[in-house]
């Protein structure tokens, strides 16, 4: 029986392990993207807008 200890242990540890490492690493991801985010929204180009300021043709 202290054989399955041992292993029910070491599975117990390693669960840990990645919970603990999963979140590290949503919040460092989550920092990530705040320090990324826009302090203002850009307007996306169109081509409506490309033709009104002389870019076509």
């Amino acid at each position: 029986m202290a054989a399955i200890d041992r292993i029910r242990d070491r599975f117990e540890q390693i669960g840990t392990s990645i919970t603990e490492g999963w979140h590290r690493l949503t919040d460092a991801a989550g920092q990530a993207i705040t320090r990324l985010t826009a302090s203002r929204p850009r307007k996306a180009a169109t081509s409506i807008d490309a033709i009104s300021a002389g870019d076509c043709c």
